[in-house]
């Protein structure tokens, strides 16, 4: 996606915006909790979860991942990574990583939930 460098953008409701190219002419509210709040809000209501696995694609959401890492640990927290390049990897990983964590944790990736069937295997796990 390119916009002008000269025109504003504006944008609403965008779920993990950060993974856009930005210029200083770029505005908008996002549709989510910042990563600090959402991992306090999972450590708060689940006090018992100590690893959270997270399967993500690195060219989409490296920057979060590394934010993420920092803050679990500051928490108290683990997590288990699996990264993702392609769609027909999801079953294999998944099997490797769910018994491993105490939680998967999914977050706005295109790669891993690409279709209603990898969001029920994701969630479900079938």
């Amino acid at each position: 996606m390119q916009f002008s460098a000269n025109k504003p953008v504006l944008f609403s409701s965008v779920i993990n915006w950060q993974r856009f190219p930005r210029s200083p002419n770029n505005y908008g509210v996002a549709n989510e909790l910042s990563l600090s709040q959402e991992l306090s809000l999972l450590h708060y209501l689940l006090p018992a979860v100590r690893k959270i696995g997270v399967i993500y694609n690195p060219s989409i959401n490296q920057e979060r991942i590394n934010q993420a890492r920092a803050q679990m640990a500051e928490l108290g927290l683990t997590i288990a990574e699996q990264t993702l390049t392609e769609p027909l990897q999801l079953d294999e990983l998944l099997q490797q990583l769910l018994p491993t964590v105490d939680a998967l944790w999914l977050i706005a990736d295109p790669t891993v939930l690409s279709d209603k069937d990898s969001v029920e295997k994701s969630v479900y796990g079938n």
